[in-house]
């Protein structure tokens, strides 16, 4: 969570060093930025799950490409982008971290990992679909 949250941090300090249109700072954030999403991409194993995480290159690809774009063009739209999808992200681990801990105390699931009247027994958990077709 912490890299997710770095990745953040780093993409709105370089959305706000652009529009000071501090264009040396702003590389250098986006720089900080894209290499916080390289790390999370090397740190996929597709041996345990491929489907998954080809899915999740897929997402850090176009998190690293909105970035790289976003530094050429001085595009903020690209870094907004970038920024919805990384706030996504973080909060599909809050989910799922509290989805395993309720499990692990052997209570139900927590009511926010759930549909509204879904029973709790439920394997299902529901999360903001996106698309980062780019």
């Amino acid at each position: 969570m912490m890299l997710i949250d770095g990745a953040i941090r780093f993409g709105l300090q370089a959305k706000d060093a652009l529009a000071e249109k501090d264009y040396e700072a702003s590389y250098e954030k986006l720089s900080r930025a894209q290499a916080i999403i390289m790390e999370m991409q090397a740190g996929l194993r597709s041996e345990v799950q491929p489907e998954l995480c080809d899915r999740m290159r897929g997402i850090f690809n176009f998190l690293y490409r909105s970035f790289v774009q976003a530094s050429m063009h001085k595009d903020i739209e690209r870094i907004d982008d970038a920024l919805r999808v990384l706030r996504i992200h973080r909060k599909t681990w809050e989910l799922l971290i509290a989805k395993v801990s309720a499990a692990r105390a052997g209570e139900p699931d927590p009511p926010h990992t759930r549909p509204a009247g879904q029973a709790a027994d439920s394997e299902t958990l529901v999360i903001e679909s996106i698309n980062v077709q780019g």
